[in-house]
This record gives structure tokens, sequence and C-alpha cells, in this order.
């Protein structure tokens, strides 16, 4: 990072030169936020993808196994998707443990619940069957 000496201009008759002042804290705060931002928004751009990759990759996994108690047929239905899916999220995190983690994430928040969920129905749909 470039230094900047700041310079104060105090007149003999004691008037100081505020709006040159004015002007470089300005340009200065300008770029401290412009520096945040950019850095704000570096930060979560790979998150944000690979977080809805997860939660989508998680949505096509409960789907699945809500599909289990119908037979092959029905899994196979949503198994296509779910690869392509889990694909995405491996490439697009940078890796299958990022991929991973992001999914172990995505568990922790509302959708393990949803996806604990359609697994108690659909075991209590295999049982019914039985």
């Amino acid at each position: 990072m470039a230094k900047e000496i700041l310079t104060i201009e105090v007149k003999t008759s004691g008037e100081v030169n505020i709006k040159k002042l004015q002007k470089d804290v300005q340009k200065l705060s300008t770029s401290i936020d412009q520096v945040n931002v950019k850095k704000l928004n570096d930060g979560l751009k790979d998150t944000s993808s690979s977080a809805g990759l997860a939660g989508a990759t998680l949505t096509e996994t409960g789907r699945l196994i809500s599909d289990l108690p119908f037979g092959i047929g029905a899994v196979t239905n949503n198994l296509s998707q779910l690869s392509t899916m889990f694909g995405t999220l491996v490439i697009s995190s940078g890796g299958f443990g990022k991929a991973m983690k992001s999914l172990g994430q995505q568990l922790r928040s509302g959708l393990g619940v949803i996806l604990a969920f359609q697994v108690l129905i659909s075991l209590l749909e295999a049982l019914k069957n039985l």
C-alpha cells in the first residue's frame, strides 16, 4: 500500500487550508470503502455459489431418499440430476474435500432437518409396504 504524506498548510495569519484537507480525507475514505467492498465481494463470490449448489445437491439427495420406497425406477429418475449437481459442486468449490465441507455446512443448517424428515417419511413408507 502506498503511503501518502498529509500536509496541513497553516498561513501566517493562522488560517488553515481546510478545503484541501477535506478533499484528502474524502479521497482516503472513498479508497478505503472501495478496498473493503472489493474484499467482501471477492470473499463472498465463491461462498455463495458453493452454498447454493450444496443446498441444491442436498435437495436432490432428499428427493432420491423420498423415492427409495418406490423402487429402482423411481430412484434412477433422480440419480442423474443428483450426480450432475454434485459434479458441479465439486468443480465450483475447488475439489471433493471442499465440496464435502460445503455439504456438511448445509446439513447443519435447516436443510439437515428437512433431509432427516425425508428419511423418516421414507422409512415409514417402506415399513408400510412390508
